[in-house]
């Protein structure tokens, strides 16, 4: 079912439960041209039977990994453009502890049952942190074909 049908659905619950028992609800809302297994659906995410369905974390995710990425080069052109002397240290060290907030938030989400977000910022993480080493073994097989000869 798709989000908006739910949110509708509930918020008819939310109303006229007060007033009318679940199977005169259950009833009204498949004569309006919903199935009854959205009906069904609907009644047990409002008794909180069920948890709603939640939409993908990869497309956050791929975004919180891009940013993540953008963060580090930033820093690293950075440093490399003006050196060491112009650019506070402490940016470097604040980079990591960015990164580590971002997994303990995850976690935090998750366990505050926000499943979507706190997926999204671990996977986002998790694909920073490939997309870093497959940068790193590219530069370190170029360095190393160049030395080996």
């Amino acid at each position: 079912m798709h989000e908006k049908d739910l949110k509708a659905l509930l918020a008819y619950l939310k109303e006229n439960a007060p007033r009318y028992s679940v199977d005169a609800l259950r009833a009204q809302m498949v004569k309006a041209g919903h199935s009854p297994a959205e009906a069904e659906e609907a009644i047990a995410v409002f008794q909180g039977r069920l948890r709603p369905t939640e939409g993908p974390a990869w497309p956050l995710a791929v975004g919180i990994a891009l940013l993540d990425f953008l963060l580090a080069w930033v820093l690293a052109t950075l440093f490399q453009r003006l050196g060491a002397g112009k650019v506070s240290c402490g940016a470097a060290a604040l980079l990591p502890l960015i990164y580590l907030g971002q997994v303990v938030a995850g976690v935090a989400a998750l366990a505050a049952g926000r499943d979507r977000q706190g997926r999204a910022l671990i996977l986002g993480f998790m694909l920073f942190c490939g997309l870093v080493l497959v940068l790193l073994a590219g530069f370190a097989g170029k360095w190393l074909s160049s030395h080996s000869s």
